[in-house]
C-alpha cells in the first residue's frame, strides 16, 4: 500500500463528493491536510474556486441540521418523524456514520429492530477512516454501533450473540477508557 500522500487524499476527496458522498469527502479532506497543513490555503483556494465548493458546504449544512433536528425529535418522543429525518439526511450521504447511528438508535426506539440492524451493520462495515475524523471517534462510532447491534440482537433473542460480540470487543487492548465504559454498560443491559 502506498504511503498516504496530501494530494491522493484530495483526489480521494474529490472523488467521494463526485459520488455524493459528501461527510466522508470532508472527512478525507481533513486527512488530506494533516498530511499536508501547508497545503491548507493551496485547498481553501481549490475549495472557493470550484463551483461545487458552495453547494458541497450548502450540502453538508443540511445534513447537520438534519441530523440536528433528527435527535431533537428523538429527544421529544417523535422517532417516526426522527426516522423520517435521518432517511433524508441519509439520502445526501447514504454512508454519513453520524446519520446511520442516529437511524438505528431512532428505528431502535421505535421497534423496527431490522432497520436498527441495518443501519449499524452500515456502519461496522465501513471503513475506519470514513467514520469520523480522528482515531478517537472512530473508536467511539464503532463502540457505539457495537453497542446499538448488541441491543437490538438482544430483543431479536440472539443474546448469546450480542453478549459474545461484546465480550470479543472488551477484549481489544486498544480500546479507550470512554469505549470500554460504553461497551460495558451495554453488556451489563443486555445481561
Amino acid at each position: 500500500r502506498p504511503p498516504f500522500t496530501y494530494q491522493g487524499g484530495r483526489a480521494r476527496a474529490e472523488a467521494l463528493f463526485e459520488v455524493g458522498r459528501i461527510s466522508s469527502g470532508f472527512i478525507e479532506y481533513h486527512r488530506a491536510l494533516r498530511a499536508a497543513p501547508d497545503a491548507a490555503p493551496d485547498a481553501l483556494g481549490a475549495c472557493v474556486r470550484s463551483k461545487r465548493c458552495g453547494a458541497l458546504l450548502k450540502a453538508f449544512d443540511r445534513l447537520k441540521h438534519l441530523n440536528d433536528q433528527g435527535i431533537r425529535l428523538v429527544q421529544a418522543g417523535d422517532s417516526r418523524s426522527a426516522m423520517r429525518v435521518f432517511g433524508e439526511a441519509l439520502g445526501l450521504d447514504p454512508n454519513d456514520v453520524n446519520s446511520l447511528l442516529n437511524m438505528g438508535f431512532a428505528a431502535y426506539v421505535q421497534g423496527r429492530l431490522d432497520i436498527a440492524l441495518d443501519a449499524y451493520d452500515r456502519v461496522l462495515g465501513s471503513p475506519p477512516n470514513s467514520r469520523m475524523t480522528g482515531a478517537q471517534n472512530a473508536a467511539l462510532s464503532e463502540s457505539a454501533a457495537l453497542s446499538g447491534r448488541a441491543l437490538v440482537l438482544s430483543k431479536l433473542g440472539r443474546k448469546a450473540t450480542a453478549v459474545a460480540e461484546i465480550e470479543a470487543s472488551l477484549r481489544d487492548s486498544r480500546l479507550t477508557h470512554s469505549c470500554r465504559a460504553m461497551l460495558e454498560d451495554t453488556l451489563r443491559a443486555i445481561q
